[in-house]
């Protein structure tokens, strides 16, 4: 298998499970420099030959010792416990000797704090925007795990605009866009950016990139069931379940890191987290990273 090569000739993988905010706008960089692994129960479209389609749930199609440095963008809540640690020794197998894992999950401690403070807020404030809040909080807690259909009732809720703005962008990011419908882009630095990015990203990858997303909203037309589709969350984490979790697979020196922080070389270059629209995270959430060591 040939492998994709930064600049400075590393071996990177980046493992992450769709999203059309995330394709447009960080595409051309991890498509140029990055190994993609798409994780995806459908099979390969003929027409993609960046990103390859695979579910992670199997060993990885890799050798040992492979990668200097491997990214997991949201993708270890929607596997099950055993399933994460499979998953994990895996990667710390394809991983070189002092090569980095880095990974992007819910942060469950901040999901349960916003939670109590809305509840708090709607009882000191009974007000709409309270009441909106609230409910937007519990379903960042359990909608996203125990939903039977693609999208869930917070889809629902945004399809008819049953949402606070601010505090959406707030929780959610640009993937609030999915939701919600496309961003409004205002002003002509940014409608400038947004149509670079269209005109770099070929049509046919869009074209097919929309086709999978439309699926993922209906699994059983590819005979899989919605449960078992990759969209649900099976489990969340904080930084100190996930610190347990890297070392019970092998990993060491494990750090907490923001979205615009890694000790991944030339990480300012790929930017692979934050917004292209502003200093804030595409998607908010709990940044981790840990190293192979020589010793366990």
């Amino acid at each position: 298998m040939d492998l994709i090569q930064t600049r400075n000739g590393k071996q990177n993988l980046l493992v992450w499970r769709g999203g059309i905010s995330y394709e447009m706008q960080k595409g051309q960089i991890y498509r140029r420099e990055w190994n993609n692994l798409l994780f995806s129960i459908y099979a390969q479209p003929p027409e993609e030959k960046d990103l390859y389609y695979y579910d992670v749930r199997k060993p990885l199609p890799y050798p040992d010792h492979i990668f200097d440095n491997v990214y997991l963008f949201h993708i270890i809540e929607h596997l099950t416990p055993e399933e994460a640690r499979a998953f994990l020794r895996d990667i710390y197998r394809v991983l070189k000797f002092s090569g980095i894992v880095r990974i992007s999950t819910p942060d469950l401690e901040d999901i349960c704090r916003a939670y109590v403070g809305r509840l708090k807020d709607y009882e000191g404030s009974s007000t709409k925007k309270n009441l909106l809040r609230y409910k937007w909080s519990v379903l960042e807690l359990l909608d996203q795990i125990v939903r039977v259909r693609s999208g869930g009732v917070m889809k629902e809720y945004a399809t008819d605009g049953y949402y606070d703005p601010p505090y959406a962008r707030e929780r959610f990011g640009d993937v609030f866009d999915e939701f919600s419908g496309p961003r409004k882009v205002v002003g002509k630095k940014q409608s400038a950016l947004l149509n670079r990015i269209l005109q770099l990203t070929p049509r046919r990858i869009c074209k097919g990139i929309l086709r999978r997303v439309k699926e993922s909203y209906d699994p059983t037309r590819s005979g899989r069931s919605f449960r078992n589709s990759g969209e649900i969350n099976k489990w969340l984490y904080d930084h100190f379940s996930m610190t347990m979790l890297l070392e019970t697979t092998g990993f060491r020196q494990v750090s907490r890191k923001t979205y615009r922080a890694s000790d991944i070389p030339e990480w300012d270059r790929f930017n692979l987290d934050c917004s292209n629209y502003g200093d804030y995270p595409i998607e908010p959430s709990l940044y981790v990273e840990a190293r192979k060591t020589l010793h366990k």
